[in-house]
């Protein structure tokens, strides 16, 4: 399977009659990469920069909508993380994924979200969106003059990540075999080619050190769950 922020992050704290645990139930494997997310906003509000944003949202509460992918999605998560960041109150407008919910904002029914990058760049390049910031701790070499949104929330961090996992019990073999292969086709020039022009960010860890980064991502994400409030079933 592959596994990500959501699946493997988050859901524990959304679901709690999950049918798996996140960190018993697999082995896993390889992690794939990091795909950051962009804060992007339409590009007819007066919005330059995060700190703008932030301004009028504070002075504003609930007068801005920002679309997602659906409750508890990584664009509703990483929306809500941002707002209990910068203390600020914005409206969720779910969609039955990514596809509407960036039609609705392209047209301006919504005023922003925060979604994955390979998604809304080339609406960003093309001037059709604006991007306010990005979600990882610095800049992405993609996208070098968007601003880290850490550069005005410190330590900020909300992207999606993604890895490979099997089942718990996995012969040991079999697991090793099958990272050595992911690792080779992940450094095939026209998959790092491909990887670099989606903005995906290529990650070496070892499976312990996927592991941990998930055992710190659940709890992370519960606060954020628990402070937003959000529910998965809406």
């Amino acid at each position: 399977m592959i596994g990500h922020i959501g699946t493997l992050g988050v859901n524990p704290s959304l679901y709690p009659n999950l049918a798996y645990d996140t960190l018993t139930s697999f082995d896993y494997v390889a992690a794939l990469g990091l795909v950051p997310n962009l804060l992007v906003v339409h590009p007819t509000l007066p919005f330059k920069t995060v700190q703008d944003l932030i301004d009028y949202a504070r002075t504003n509460p609930n007068k801005l909508n920002y679309a997602t992918a659906g409750s508890g999605s990584a664009a509703d998560i990483a929306m809500a993380a941002f707002n209990v960041a910068a203390k600020t109150q914005m409206v969720a407008v779910p969609y039955r994924g990514t596809a509407p919910a960036l039609t609705d904002l392209l047209a301006g029914q919504v005023q922003l979200t925060i979604t994955g990058a390979t998604a809304v760049l080339q609406h960003v390049q093309a001037g059709t969106l604006r991007a306010l910031g990005v979600t990882t701790l610095k800049r992405i070499r993609v996208a070098p003059d968007i601003p880290a949104i850490a550069e005005t929330l410190p330590g900020f961090e909300a992207s999606q990540w993604y890895g490979v996992v099997m089942p718990a019990h996995t012969p040991a073999p079999i697991l090793k075999r099958l990272e050595q292969e992911i690792r080779k086709i992940m450094h095939m020039p026209e998959v790092l080619a491909r990887l670099e022009t989606e903005g995906v960010e290529l990650r070496e860890v070892t499976p312990e050190e996927l592991r941990a980064h998930v055992a710190k991502e659940i709890p992370r994400w519960k606060a954020v769950v628990e402070a937003a409030k959000i529910n998965a079933a809406q």
